[in-house]
């Protein structure tokens, strides 16, 4: 890792030392791979630090779907609670919004407190396109009985095939070969 304070490249630092090993469990690829591949599928990712004179000497990645955010009354996180089963960590957020999470999430018009995935806006754009195809058998015989031709095997943008597509299915390809 390199490290740059005004134009001054840094080879030793805490901050390059900590991401090289977060904890004693993790190299910092690996916590960087958990932490993207939360946001990527959760649209959220939780980072606890572990601190040592407040200074944080060890971080770990939150499971998402363990997370919840308690608001205060004007919408702001109050706390971020973490549940394993039967145990429960509350994490405090003070009133200047710090916390020993770092929680980074992707835009969601939807909600204030959580981030939306991906996965999600696609799951999303399969429901509301009306479709009932199974993608799991695209190729099988469930695709043939539905609609009564084989399913798209061909090179994109062959004319006799899209026309079947738009006629039978409201379908066509939105890109021409």
């Amino acid at each position: 890792w390199t490290m740059f304070i005004e134009r001054e490249e840094l080879t030793h630092h805490p901050v390059i030392d900590l991401i090289t090993r977060p904890n004693p469990a993790e190299e910092g690829t690996t916590f960087l791979e958990g932490l993207y591949t939360h946001l990527l599928l959760f649209g959220n990712a939780y980072v606890e630090a572990n601190r040592l004179n407040e200074k944080p000497v060890e971080l770990y990645c939150l499971r998402p779907d363990r997370v919840t955010i308690e608001a205060r009354s004007n919408g702001w996180p109050l706390a971020y609670e973490y549940r394993v089963g039967a145990h429960m960590m509350r994490y405090p957020v003070n009133e200047q919004g710090l916390s020993d999470i770092l929680h980074l999430k992707l835009f969601n018009p939807l909600d204030d407190h959580y981030g939306f995935a991906p996965l999600q806006a696609a799951q999303m754009a399969i429901d509301i396109s009306g479709k009932d195809i199974k993608i799991k058998n695209i190729e099988g015989k469930e695709f043939f009985d539905k609609y009564g031709f084989k399913c798209p095997t061909g090179v994109r943008g062959r004319n006799s095939d899209n026309e079947l597509y738009k006629k039978n299915m409201n379908w066509e390809p939105t890109k021409p070969l």
